[in-house]
């Protein structure tokens, strides 16, 4: 909608209207009228996504115009000033309505603006993610399958791994197959696969260090689950798991 086409005698035409109008409706009727004289096939729309209708005086309707739309009240008092609408006359129902049009157009150019910006984009896809670690047996306490990990504890796993590696749950899950694991409780001194699934890692898939791992879940902290843990026989040695 190019706003600009709705100046010169189409504005005119709508202030004549208004000012007829003036003297004999609510103010919270005249900013509706003006958008439908003005955009009578938009009108519906436009007052919908503005929610316009409703207020109760000129005054409200020009301050929800200067908060939602961005239109201030000095800058349409300065419209009263120029020479090319002083011919209106200074009666009260005239500045009224003068104010009720400029009003309206502001509208109606929020209105265009946001139909003819782009679209936002989407927002990004969450990729859960699994956290592979090896840790001693004296780091992982009391954790167990399906057991709630919160923030900090992945933290101090992650801190205490001597492997480490985040990876898409499938990848993971292909490498626990060339994993040697034990099932049953690891002795004091033995090493522990553990796997923690997020709901949302795919900034931790490039963690190249240890250090890395753990800046990335300061910045962005997330809880996670446990999918695996179990005594360590042997790992891969394929290059999956990363040394810390």
């Amino acid at each position: 909608m190019n706003v600009s086409t709705l100046l010169g005698s189409r504005f005119d035409a709508l202030l004549s209207f208004l000012i007829t109008q003036a003297p004999n409706g609510g103010a919270e009727n005249l900013l509706g009228a003006a958008i439908r004289h003005l955009t009578p096939h938009r009108a519906t729309d436009i007052c919908r996504t503005f929610n316009v209708g409703g207020r109760g005086t000129l005054q409200s309707d020009l301050d929800w115009v200067r908060k939602s739309v961005g239109l201030d009240a000095v800058w349409i008092s300065n419209w009263l000033l120029k020479p090319d609408f002083r011919d209106h006359g200074h009666a009260q129902h005239k500045k009224l309505s003068l104010k009720v049009a400029l009003a309206a157009l502001a509208v109606i150019a929020a209105y265009a603006l946001r139909s003819d910006a782009p679209p936002p984009p989407p927002a990004p896809r969450r990729q859960p993610a699994a956290i592979c670690l090896i840790v001693p047996a004296a780091a992982i306490l009391d954790l167990a399958s399906s057991a709630a990990v919160a923030p900090d504890r992945l933290l101090h796993l992650v801190g205490a791994a001597t492997y480490f590696r985040a990876a898409p749950p499938d990848a993971a899950l292909a490498e626990e197959g060339r994993t040697e694991l034990a099932n049953g409780t690891p002795d004091p001194d033995q090493d522990v696969y553990v796997r923690i699934d997020v709901a949302d890692g795919a900034d931790l898939f490039v963690a190249p260090t240890r250090y890395a791992l753990k800046t990335a879940l300061l910045d962005a902290p997330r809880a996670g689950t446990v999918e695996r843990v179990a005594a360590l026989i042997r790992h891969s040695g394929t290059g999956f798991l990363i040394r810390a």
